[in-house]
């Protein structure tokens, strides 16, 4: 157990009005947000604490796909990928901070261990279903197809009374059903970009995966599937959107009405059919409703999220122009309007979206640097910082969480919770020491 901490204060606001449709950027400043400084004096503004969850003084890579968590208990949790010093297979880890503040780690399982190779850590999921920690992840394949460079199965991870056990929920791709042609009924190379959501009722759980059928060949990517997984309704295992490059940077969240949101990416426009960009698709009156949100693509995980009274909101990274994009729909996906909640720079990277104890939409995300920054979003600088947006009375506001210590390079994989008593929580890797780190707010 490691741990090590700074206090971090806020200190930029922004605010962006929203109407429907798409809001533009303000133009106040060279990058195209106006963002002045509060001096320290905004009673609101949060300030945090970080831990490193682990990497403190090793050599290895640490929290690829970070995703957190709130245990039953109340404590902070973490699944992450893992790259061990030198190189070598890709693990997946998991860790709970203490009630003394340190983080217990502890190995889930390495991935591609069945397969020669088999070492790419391609999405990850955390959720409690029934009080247990669930992870999902693309993992070895169980049919012994050892030729395979990659693993090809979706798998889940449970853990109960501090062991993990595994089994397979998804091995080949005729197992989803579905309206498609024919190619989506074959294959055997499912799970990639998997999420996974728990039931409210506490009863079940939902995962949305990529099929890419056969390999991943790029045939193969640009004819795949989006596929959710489920147990405990209101779906089984089906397709989505079917054959149509759908499924990267997956998420997936359940809605008031006990129907399902979804959001990814469609990457490929075939011949002079437009359909590329950041899609939702919303489960509801037994039927897939699918919406095209922007014909920007995205480069990381959409976060997703949905309030009490039905409002669903999905948070993306625009990858044409570097902007963090939040895009509400107030019909249960029918519509939707987007806006630009920072453009500051090249600003956006991997968001992630809650709902805070207010029941306001909080997002944390990754600063990369000024527009003349030609290194991001690539690679992180001296510049890079995670921040947080919150929609508060007055509008958009934004707060720096982390700043590296002052020499940048962090933001990779953001992930944010709120906690028990409302306080907020953000996973975070540390491109310059190969860290993870946890903000927590004081």
């Amino acid at each position: 157990m490691k741990k090590a901490s700074l206090l971090l204060t806020s200190a930029i606001a922004l605010t962006v009005g929203c109407s429907g449709g798409e809001t533009p950027a303000d133009s106040g400043s060279p990058d195209g947000g106006e963002i002045g400084t509060d001096g320290g004096t905004n009673p609101q503004a949060p300030e945090f604490e970080r831990d490193v969850v682990e990497g403190l003084g090793t050599e290895a890579v640490i929290g690829d796909f970070a995703q957190a968590a709130v245990a039953p208990d109340g404590r902070f949790t973490v699944a992450y990928g893992y790259i061990p010093p030198g190189g070598g297979e890709r693990e997946i880890h998991y860790a709970v901070r203490g009630d003394d503040g340190t983080w217990a780690t502890e190995l889930v399982t390495v991935p591609g261990a069945a397969i020669p190779g088999g070492d790419d850590l391609k999405g990850l999921g955390l959720a409690y279903v029934g009080g247990a920690a669930h992870v999902v992840f693309l993992g070895g394949d169980d049919d012994g197809r050892a030729t395979l460079e990659e693993p090809t199965d979706l798998l889940l991870g449970v853990r109960n009374n501090g062991a993990w056990s595994f089994r397979t929920l998804v091995d080949i791709s005729t197992e989803a059903t579905g309206d498609c042609s024919e190619y989506c009924n074959e294959g055997f190379v499912v799970g990639s970009y998997a999420a996974i959501a728990a039931n409210p009722d506490g009863a079940g759980f939902a995962v949305v995966y990529r099929d890419t059928h056969l390999g991943f060949a790029t045939d193969d990517l640009n004819q795949s599937d989006v596929e959710v997984y489920a147990e405990g309704g209101p779906v089984a295992n089906v397709v989505v959107d079917p054959e149509r490059s759908g499924g990267p940077h997956g998420n997936i969240t359940y809605t008031p009405q006990g129907g399902l949101l979804v959001a990814y990416n469609l990457e490929f426009q075939p011949g002079n059919e437009d359909i590329t960009g950041v899609w939702a698709a919303v489960y509801s009156g037994g039927e897939w409703r699918l919406r095209r949100i922007l014909p920007t693509l995205t480069s990381a995980k959409v976060g997703v999220a949905s309030a009490a009274d039905g409002t669903l909101y999905v948070a993306f990274y625009d990858v044409a122009d570097s902007d963090l994009i939040l895009a509400t729909s107030l019909d249960d996906g029918d519509t939707w309007t987007t806006e630009r909640v920072d453009s500051s720079g090249k600003t956006g990277l991997h968001p992630s979206l809650a709902l805070d104890a207010e029941g306001r939409p909080v997002l944390a995300y990754t600063y990369c640097g000024p527009a003349s920054d030609r290194n991001c979003p690539n690679s992180l600088g001296p510049q890079s910082k995670v921040r947080l947006a919150r929609r508060e009375a007055s509008g958009w506001k934004l707060y720096d969480v982390d700043d590296g210590q002052g020499f940048g390079r962090v933001g990779f994989f953001n992930s944010i919770v709120v906690g028990p008593d409302g306080k907020l929580g953000v996973a975070f890797a540390d491109d310059a020491n190969g860290d993870l780190l946890f903000a927590r707010e004081l």
